[in-house]
């Protein structure tokens, strides 16, 4: 293909995909350039920095943009960890916030029994928020609770002091060494260490589901927000918060949802309280587990 019909392939290709809805996605290079979609991407500039410190990266929200491969690197967010420095080898630990950009099992093990990052992430702006979510959702909790992927625990450990509610409190996490946490600051509590995905608890179990910035980082979210319902008794409550995705750049977030695109995503369940949270960073989303009739919707 010549020069002259790949621009005029791409400058169509690109007109057309602004009236479309493609996500996640990579058009081929063509010479030195690399058209990207959406914003599941980072651009770091190659050869100056080989890890990926907080505030470095560069979102690109628009439906397409163009960037040249031969200065910049593309990776997909929430997937990789980059350790090599220019000039200086510094242990990736070192970087606060950046333990868990990959998502997996082993960094959060490391992330939660590391005290450093626990009092950096612990700090006083998290502490407010977890206060903020309970002050709003407190009237909802009752009988039997449970917070699906519950960190550190101190959310938890809210409604544990709480006497009044009167909650049996469960928490279940993919790291292990998230659920040692919460055994050891709420001991009558019920912790495991479950798969989102296949959660390995009965039906209509619970009264109260929380799940706490969590579905942001998931590759299936859908299947997640499944078994959330599953577990939940019927007219049960369902607690959710998630990063305003209009606002969010975390370089460890798959999903960027704002409040119209989750509701879509949860589908034809009752809402029935939402609040923005944090200067609207955070959005909290309260619903009953029941089905709107369609005439309703």
């Amino acid at each position: 293909m010549s020069m002259f019909i790949k621009r005029i392939f791409f400058t169509l290709l690109r007109f057309f995909l602004r009236f479309e809805n493609f996500q996640n996605f990579t058009i081929d290079i063509m010479d030195n350039f690399c058209y990207l979609l959406e914003d599941k991407y980072i651009i770091i500039d190659k050869g100056k920095i080989g890890y990926i410190p907080e505030d470095f990266f560069h979102p690109y929200n628009d439906k397409l943009k163009v960037v040249d491969i031969t200065k910049h690197l593309i990776i997909e967010k929430g997937k990789f960890k980059f350790e090599l420095i220019n000039k200086h080898l510094v242990k990736f630990d070192e970087a606060p916030g950046m333990m868990t950009i990959d998502n997996q099992t082993q960094s959060y093990d490391n992330f939660w029994k590391n005290d450093k990052m626990l009092e950096h992430y612990l700090d006083k702006s998290r502490l407010e928020f977890f206060r903020s979510v309970f002050n709003i959702s407190s009237k909802y909790l009752k009988g039997k609770i449970i917070d699906i992927g519950c960190g550190s625990g101190d959310f938890l450990k809210i409604i544990y002091d709480h006497h009044a509610l009167d909650c049996k409190i469960h928490g279940i996490d993919f790291s292990n060494t998230s659920i040692q946490r919460c055994k050891k600051i709420i001991p009558d509590g019920n912790f495991s260490v479950k798969n989102i995905y296949h959660l390995d608890i009965g039906n209509n179990v619970f009264d109260a589901v929380i799940c706490m910035e969590v579905l942001e980082h998931l590759e299936k979210p859908e299947i997640a927000f499944r078994e959330i319902r599953r577990i939940c008794k019927n007219d049960g409550i369902i607690i959710i918060t998630i990063p305003n995705g209009y606002l969010d750049d975390y370089v460890g977030h798959v999903n960027f949802w704002g409040k119209k695109e989750f509701n879509d995503f949860i589908g034809n369940i009752e809402l029935i309280d939402f609040h923005y949270l944090e200067n609207k960073l955070s959005m909290l989303f309260i619903l009953k587990n029941r089905r709107i009739p369609f005439l309703q919707r």
